[in-house]
């Protein structure tokens, strides 16, 4: 049988199987199986965790040629660029920050000083 496994972060942390051909999940530590209804209604309570790691930089790197960026690295920089914007950072990670900050804000990316001594405050 093709199972595609896949890890949910419950409370106690356990992994579960979804079956291909079927509509339910297999939960080993209940030794039965959970239904969509019952999955979607756990997965809504728990809040979804990302963590930088090696692995991540693969699909950020797709996700960025993705969104239409070609992507080079050149001299100990990444670089990205479409049409509108050139962006350029230490890694994958900074390039993807970058351009959340250039789609959201544009050109107009700057905060004022208010707002950049209220960062300094809250973090160091």
């Amino acid at each position: 049988m093709d199972i595609l496994r896949f890890c949910l972060v419950f409370r106690k942390n356990y992994s579960v199987e979804l079956l291909k051909d079927k509509r339910t999940i297999w939960n080993p530590l209940q030794n039965r199986r959970i239904s969509n209804f019952e999955v979607q209604y756990i997965s809504m309570k728990q809040k979804y965790t990302l963590s930088a790691a090696g692995d991540i930089l693969p699909p950020i790197y797709y996700t960025i040629i993705e969104k239409g960026y070609s992507i080079k690295a050149e001299e100990g920089f990444w670089i990205a660029e479409n049409e509108k914007a050139k962006l350029i950072g230490d890694d994958l990670m900074d390039l993807a920050g970058l351009i959340l900050l250039f789609e959201e804000k544009g050109e107009n990316w700057v905060v004022d000083d208010a707002k950049i001594d209220d960062f300094l405050e809250k973090f160091y």
